[in-house]
């Protein structure tokens, strides 16, 4: 019996002996990229994916979104995989963000850690690029304390949901790139 969820390679070798009230991640992944199109925040939307390149949860996660919005017909954009080594990811992002905003992604899918979640979010208003900011996990980045000295104003850009709550469609408004005031 666990409270975390794990990938669906161990739910198959545990031959289901593992007793979880989560979902695999690669299934969490794949709701993820289902739910953004079926709501309609995400459908015609050109859709940037940040994830790390672990060989593990971040990466399979990736894979599943990216692998389910190509089935629904909406390929992902723009694809930045972060090597696993903190100190060379956070070398990468200015590059990462560049290549966003040129590709014209109006939405980045945060299949990524907390601390490289809010560095591309920093990275992005040095470069004055607003997207709309998808994150696989909202309460990770709704936590005021950690967030104090974040960017400003693209928290408010933020559209998520958790396993127990569901994103909220009416009455959003789209994003501007535009440079923001703090």
């Amino acid at each position: 019996v666990t409270s975390f969820a794990e990938l669906e390679s161990v739910y198959n070798l545990s031959k289901n002996y593992i007793i979880t009230s989560l979902p695999a991640y690669e299934r969490i992944g794949r709701n993820w990229a289902a739910f953004l199109l079926d709501s309609g925040l995400s459908k015609g939307k050109k859709i940037g994916l940040l994830n790390v390149k672990d060989g593990g949860l971040e990466e399979l996660s990736g894979n599943s979104v990216q692998a389910t919005f190509a089935q629904l017909g909406q390929p992902i954009t723009y694809r930045a995989q972060l090597t696993n080594d903190t100190a060379s990811a956070q070398s990468q992002m200015p590059v990462e963000v560049q290549k966003m905003k040129a590709a014209g992604v109006e939405q980045v899918m945060l299949c990524t850690t907390f601390l490289a979640a809010i560095t591309f979010m920093q990275q992005a208003e040095t470069q004055e690029y607003y997207p709309r900011y998808l994150p696989r996990n909202v309460v990770a980045l709704a936590s005021n304390g950690l967030i104090r000295k974040g960017p400003h104003g693209n928290l408010d850009n933020v559209r998520g949901g958790t396993s127990s709550t569901g994103i909220r469609a009416e009455g959003r408004t789209e994003p501007r790139n535009e440079k923001r005031r703090p």
